[in-house]
Parts: C-alpha cells; sequence; structure tokens
C-alpha cells in the first residue's frame, strides 16, 4: 500500500519503481491475450499514463497491481473495439474498390496522397517530427519523448493533433469529390 500512497501523493520516483515492477508483467498479460507486441507495448504506456493521470482517484482499498491491471483490461477492450471499426472500415472499401481500378480513380487515389503529404508536410515541424517518428520509425510515446526529451503526455498530444488534422483533410479531399 505504500506505492499506492506513494503514487497518490504525485512520488515521481515511486512512479518509476511501479513502472520498473510491473511493466513486463503487464506486457506479458496483454500479449497473452492479443499475440500483438505493438497492442502490447501501445495499452502498457496507456495504462501507466493513465494511472498517473487518475493517480488521485486510486481507491484505498484496493491493490496498486489489481487497479493497474484493471485499467490495463479498460484499455485493451478500447484498442480492441477501435481496431474491430477500423477492420469494417477497411473491409468496406476493400469491397466497394474491389472493382477493377480505371485510369480516372488512380488519378484521384494519386491525388489523395498527395493531399496527405502536403498536409503532413504543413505540420508544424515538432508535431512533424513526433508523427513521423510514431507512424514511419514505430516508436513508442516513450521512446520519442526520450529521445526529443519531451513528456509523454506531450507526445500524445502531438499524435492527437496531427490524426485531428488529418481527419480534417480527409473531410476536405471528400468534400471537393476525391
Amino acid at each position: 500500500m505504500t506505492e499506492l500512497y506513494g503514487i497518490k501523493q504525485g512520488s515521481s520516483n515511486v512512479f518509476r519503481e511501479v513502472y520498473h515492477q510491473y511493466q513486463h508483467r503487464l506486457y506479458a498479460f496483454v500479449y497473452q491475450k492479443t499475440s500483438s507486441h505493438y497492442l502490447a507495448e501501445e495499452v502498457v504506456q496507456q495504462a501507466f499514463i493513465r494511472l498517473w493521470e487518475k493517480r488521485n482517484a486510486l481507491s484505498d482499498g484496493v491493490l496498486l497491481s489489481t487497479q493497474l491491471f484493471q485499467i490495463a483490461k479498460t484499455i485493451l477492450v478500447d484498442e480492441l473495439r477501435k481496431e474491430a471499426v477500423k477492420r469494417t472500415h477497411i473491409s468496406g472499401w476493400a469491397s466497394s474498390s474491389a472493382a477493377p481500378v480505371t485510369e480516372n480513380k488512380q488519378l484521384e487515389l494519386r491525388d489523395s496522397m498527395e493531399h496527405m503529404v502536403r498536409t503532413i508536410n504543413a505540420m508544424p515541424p515538432m508535431r512533424k517530427t513526433v508523427f513521423n517518428m510514431r507512424r514511419q520509425r514505430g516508436l513508442s510515446y516513450k521512446e520519442i519523448a526520450t529521445e526529443l526529451a519531451i513528456s509523454p503526455k506531450t507526445v500524445e498530444n502531438h499524435i492527437a493533433r496531427a490524426i485531428k488534422q488529418l481527419r480534417e483533410a480527409v473531410q476536405v479531399l471528400s468534400l471537393s469529390g476525391c
């Protein structure tokens, strides 16, 4: 319970100790359920971020490990739900585009890709850097944060804003008929 108290008090040293104590077990737990290294890493990172963000709401009567694993389960369910929605959209797109690709469609696709590249290139330098490190190099939020000497929360914010900017670009494309 002293770990729980330390985290609730905002002790970064205690948090670091808890991270080192539970990260591998949490990773193994998620990996066992998903067989995905990417998803396991993502859930572990998000679980510890949420643990820190919600530290004041932690229950005194429940073991810290129990609460941490419950946070991870919740995040895992959310991530699996997002993946299912993504797969549904992709399969819908794939079936709708099963018809032969015409020259006109190829031009539209090329224009769309060019628009997305322009959107990424137009991002503020730090947002673009963080986005590319995540998507092209596959680095975790923590790895990006360490490499750029910023907090993981800042990395998370940059990624969220980049995705929002890209979604807006897709909406513009769909409205313009591409």
